[in-house]
């Protein structure tokens, strides 16, 4: 060997020497769960003290092989330290819920993951379950899960970025991806997903980045994310500069009877009483805001900690902008859409049926202005249109003011009747994933019913059965031992009657005969020798009353 070795050097001596690249590992797949016995084996898994990485569990919809929720792009994130399985809905997965704690089952398209510390199986909720039934819904429920997953993981056992990368925001795919083409020449496209970055902040990628934004962190070139969070401001740096006063956004983060709970930045949470939100005692918080919205606040000190009121803001304050997570990123929080009313022209009309342009007030208009004007009127006149008058030029500024009032209450009303659409479409979702909770349910109870039904009436007929072999049994019993004692009592009377009935017609005979029998019955077998019995030639009459007695005596003994 060592010979061929040389001879192979000398022979290649003076050819370049190809680098042999090394094999890349093959990604991680979901391991697809197919069979009743298979889904057990999960449970048991799943519910075992020892087990040490959160599971990842995803199902496909009822007659269909591929889920909504991207599996594959689960078990690529979770690098092998994450399992990933893939549940058939049907009878598979009615053996997996069979075997797990209740809430807690996954089936129908949904996903959850199960983390190692176990509190998920006392606890469902602190499992979430992402439901999926279409492409968007299941988009939705894989970031979720991956943000799970991002949360859940040690730092070290994240995905690892490989190197430094700088790019430009070129896309925003809401809600939670960003495509960011690379600085350099032939760069690869990027990711950034909150989930991957900042799962803690829990934002969307229109939060943290913006089209155009310049960006830069540790790019990982396996999954395609860029971690963009080493860049992430601090909260002391992005609310620096606030002053008593002023009106801010803030972020309902959570509420209770007596106060309500805000964020200015993610993770930095202000409490402010109920008094300082509403004046009336009979407002209830939960009705006027819900988890997530955007309201208004304002700054009421900064001394010593932020405190912050809200019943005291107009409508029309100037607001300050909400600071950027990132540097030159957009506003992390920003109020709902301009309403229609505001910047709004009231003037209808116009040579093209566009909104004619409302002369400022006070402003004199000249001869030329005046002559075009009057062109244009013969001209819309020649043509048959018709000018429809501003709703503010018809009965002086009075009338115009009551109208824009007017639509300001319309649209706040609608803004109302948005907002409580929004919380009863939550309420909405929380109620049918309770319902499918509690379907599950009635139907796990419903088959547990027909079993334990199925199985009373087998012991039911099991103790039918037993009793009536009982019954039998004792009727033979009691029949034995009738007919028992009916020969117990034939015997006794035939032996009865033998020994009254004489067999000799002399009573001497007779007599002799039962002293015999006596002898034969009272003296042992070893004693019959030496006390033999001896026939009697001469015999006392039998009438007399010794041997009246003595036969007596016999009759007794025998």
């Amino acid at each position: 060997m060592v010979r061929r070795r040389r001879k192979d050097k000398r022979s290649n001596a003076g050819h370049p020497v190809t680098a042999v690249e090394p094999e890349q590992p093959r990604p991680p797949e979901p391991v697809r769960v197919a069979t009743p016995d298979e889904a057990r084996e999960l449970a048991q898994l799943l519910l075992g003290a020892g087990r040490e990485a959160p599971v990842v569990v995803v199902s496909t919809p009822l007659g269909s092989e591929a889920p909504w929720i991207d599996a594959d792009a689960l078990a690529h994130y979770g690098r092998g330290l994450v399992p990933v399985y893939l549940l058939e809905t049907g009878r598979t997965s009615y053996a997996f819920a069979d075997a797990m704690p209740e809430y807690t089952q996954v089936y129908g398209g949904a996903g959850r993951m199960y983390s190692p510390d176990l509190a998920w199986a006392t606890d469902w909720s602190r499992s979430r379950l992402f439901l999926a039934t279409d492409p968007e819904s299941g988009r939705r429920a894989t970031d979720g899960l991956i943000g799970e997953l991002a949360r859940i993981l040690p730092r070290g056992q994240r995905p690892q970025a490989t190197q430094s990368f700088k790019g430009t925001v070129r896309m925003l795919v809401p809600p939670s991806r960003a495509l960011v083409e690379g600085a350099q020449e032939n760069s690869p496209l990027a990711m950034i997903s909150p989930e991957e970055s900042v799962p803690a902040l829990n934002v969307t990628v229109g939060q943290l980045v913006a089209a155009g934004q310049q960006v830069e962190g540790r790019h990982d070139a396996t999954t395609g994310y860029l971690d963009v969070s080493a860049s992430l401001r601090s909260a002391g740096q992005a609310l620096d500069g606030l002053e008593a006063g002023e009106v801010i956004l803030v972020r309902v983060a959570a509420m209770t009877p007596d106060e309500l709970v805000v964020e200015p930045y993610p993770q930095v949470t202000v409490r402010i009483p109920k008094m300082s939100v509403t004046a009336n005692p009979f407002d209830s918080l939960d009705d006027l805001f819900w988890i997530g919205a955007v309201v208004r606040a304002r700054v009421d000190s900064t001394a010593g900690g932020l405190s912050l009121s809200m019943d005291d803001v107009d409508d029309d304050e100037p607001v300050r902008p909400a600071p950027s997570l990132l540097p030159g990123g957009p506003p992390w929080l920003e109020e709902a859409g301009e309403a229609a009313w505001e910047g709004a022209d009231l003037v209808s009309g116009g040579a093209d049926g566009m909104p004619a342009p409302e002369p400022r007030p006070g402003a004199a208009e000249s001869p030329a202005a005046a002559s075009r004007n009057d062109v244009a009127a013969e001209d819309r006149a020649d043509r048959g249109v018709t000018v429809v008058p501003s709703p503010l030029g018809v009965g002086g500024v009075a009338e115009g003011d009551a109208r824009g009032r007017r639509i300001i209450e319309l649209e706040r009303s609608l803004a109302d009747a948005r907002e409580r659409l929004a919380r009863l479409a939550e309420r909405l979702d929380q109620e049918r994933e309770q319902t499918d909770h509690l379907r599950m349910e009635l139907s796990l109870t419903s088959q547990l019913y027909r079993e334990a039904t199925r199985e009373v009436a087998q012991l039911t007929e099991r103790l039918q059965h037993s009793m009536a072999q009982h019954r039998s049994a004792s009727r033979r019993l009691a029949q034995r031992r009738s007919e028992r004692d009916a020969a117990r009592d034939e015997t006794g009377r035939r032996e009865d009657s033998a020994r009254a009935e004489p067999l000799f017609l002399e009573p001497e005979d007779q007599l002799r005969h039962e002293i015999y029998l006596a002898w034969a019955q009272l003296t042992p077998p070893q004693d019959k020798a030496q006390w033999p019995s001896r026939p009697t030639t001469s015999w006392v009459p039998v009438s007399s009353a010794p041997w009246m007695r003595l036969r007596a005596w016999i009759t007794s003994a025998c």
